[in-house]
């Protein structure tokens, strides 16, 4: 995602914080995050919607919310009141000019 996107993951978020999507995976190494990758069927898919332990999630949100795949929608409907925390510039799609999201899915704790 890039160091900037990096960066700020880690002054946010305490190295160990376990956190939902694809985008988590690349910035696992350098900002000490703990990645919980799901995919449609696979790599924790069964219990996706009721993870209340993962407060996190990395998603694209331009050009769209969840722009890597569905799952990430559904995991967003079972939360409701989630809060975008920061953007992030990325280079996703062809047109390069991408915005990837950290979002507190429980932001009342709740």
């Amino acid at each position: 995602m890039g160091d900037i996107a990096t960066h700020l993951v880690s002054f946010l978020l305490p190295p160990g914080t376990v956190v939902h999507g694809k985008l988590a995976n690349g910035l696992a190494l350098e900002s000490r995050i703990t990645p919980w990758f799901v995919g449609r069927g696979f790599g924790n898919y069964a219990d996706r919607t009721t993870r209340r332990d993962i407060r996190y999630l990395l998603t694209y949100v331009h050009p769209a919310i969840g722009y890597e795949g569905p799952v990430i929608k559904d995991i967003l409907a079972a939360c409701p009141g989630w809060k975008i925390v920061r953007e992030f510039d990325v280079a996703e799609s062809p047109g390069g000019r991408d915005r990837a999201a950290l979002i507190d899915k429980y932001p009342d704790g709740k």
